[in-house]
């Protein structure tokens, strides 16, 4: 059942990533969190909750320490697919060498999407196989 709902769930993210990526404007100040575009907040939030009920269902049962868990992956997951989308987003703008105007890359901040999702799944399996058996969930 577990590799269908991460299968399910990343076919449906890459699915409304390239919605977002093709259809949603995204402006300068959004790109560097100082204003938030309320399609990839709600997304971020929608992924929070649903890696909450992820954990419980197949790491851990115990409710504090899921939070705990899923609350600082999704920190840490975040701020590395944060920082990796600004260095590609900085890149193809030096690739680019002012050819197009400014603000063609401000779609791939929608990567962190996708980015912390994958980050998320792969960290939430290695805690799985590290916390004591008494906590898993069966």
């Amino acid at each position: 059942m577990k590799p269908k709902i991460i299968a399910i769930n990343l076919v449906l993210l890459a699915i409304w990533t390239y919605i977002l990526m093709s259809f949603v404007t995204m402006y300068k100040t959004e790109v560097w969190l100082l204003d938030i575009n309320p399609f990839y907040g709600t997304t971020l939030w929608v992924l929070y909750f649903l890696a909450l009920f992820y954990a419980y269902f197949f790491v851990t049962r115990n409710i504090f320490l899921n939070l705990l868990i899923t609350s600082l992956l999704f920190v840490v997951s975040f701020f590395i697919a944060f920082e990796s989308v600004e260095v590609l987003m900085d890149y193809l703008i030096k690739k680019d060498k002012g050819k197009t105007p400014l603000g063609w890359t401000f779609k791939y901040r929608f990567l962190d999407i996708v980015i912390v999702n994958v980050l998320l799944l792969r960290s939430l399996e290695v805690i799985r196989k590290v916390i004591p058996a008494k906590w898993q969930a069966k």
